[in-house]
């Protein structure tokens, strides 16, 4: 696979980023409306490092947010009686699924480009 393949990965990781910190800045709405700021804070724990990710970086970022913080966040929202919204989790782990696949994918690529060199 050539660089477009490359930055058409990119580019779908980057529309799922996207997504997650619009669903994300929602519920931090609905909660601060709702008076839970343990529910605020522990969003704003989870999309903190998004802007960061969607500018590319380095992929054992995009693997520690994957695999570390949304761990981190299911079990911080899941000890605060759950999301206000009773379907962000489901939507939050369809989106973590499209991150795991974007790594699983870019992890190939990089072994078929070592593949080729050798």
């Amino acid at each position: 696979m050539g660089e477009g393949a490359e930055e058409k990965i990119m580019s779908a990781r980057n529309v799922t980023y996207a997504e997650l910190l619009y669903l994300g800045l929602l519920h931090i709405r609905q909660a601060a409306r709702a008076g839970r700021a343990d529910i605020c804070g522990i969003e704003a724990d989870h999309l903190h490092n998004v802007p960061a990710l969607l500018e590319g970086g380095e992929e054992s970022s995009h693997a520690y947010y994957v695999h570390t913080e949304t761990a981190a966040y299911a079990e911080g929202i899941r000890k605060a009686d759950g999301p206000l919204d009773p379907a962000l989790l489901s939507k939050y782990e369809r989106l973590w699924m499209e991150l795991r696949e974007s790594l699983n994918r870019t992890r190939d690529q990089a072994t078929e480009r070592r593949a080729a060199r050798t």
